[in-house]
């Protein structure tokens, strides 16, 4: 998995990540042709990507809270943590990609934590 970004990273001599923009374009069509076809589903997807910003709303402020440590306004932060948890829940099954996502994403760093772990010595 590590090849796909570093793949996509390689840019022209002006810049630009020729890869990545073509690979975006690809699937922006895929998606803009499937809400033209089905527009029933554009609540689902904007929901669905909603969904998304909620997830990295919560790392974002897990992550604060375990730079910061317990300060009020950490504290304050975490209580926002139950509002948008109950938010992933209401929304039912159109969090599902997003909370799927991010279950994957921290499995795989704790496999590879572990490996490294072992591979040290440790």
């Amino acid at each position: 998995m590590a090849f796909l970004p570093r793949k996509l990273a390689v840019t022209t001599e002006s810049g630009v990540p020729r890869r990545a923009v073509f690979l975006l374009s690809g699937l922006f069509a895929v998606v803009g042709t499937v809400l033209v076809i089905e527009p029933g589903v554009v609540v689902d997807a904007v929901a669905t990507a909603s969904s998304i910003f909620i997830v990295l709303y919560l790392l974002s402020i897990v992550s604060y809270a375990r730079v910061r440590g317990l300060t009020v306004r950490s504290v304050l932060n975490l209580l926002l943590l139950a509002v948008l948890g109950a938010s992933l829940i209401q929304s039912g099954w159109r969090s599902l990609y997003a909370v799927v996502v991010l279950a994957v994403a921290l499995t795989v760093q704790v496999v590879q934590s572990r490996r490294s772990e072992k591979g040290s010595g440790t």
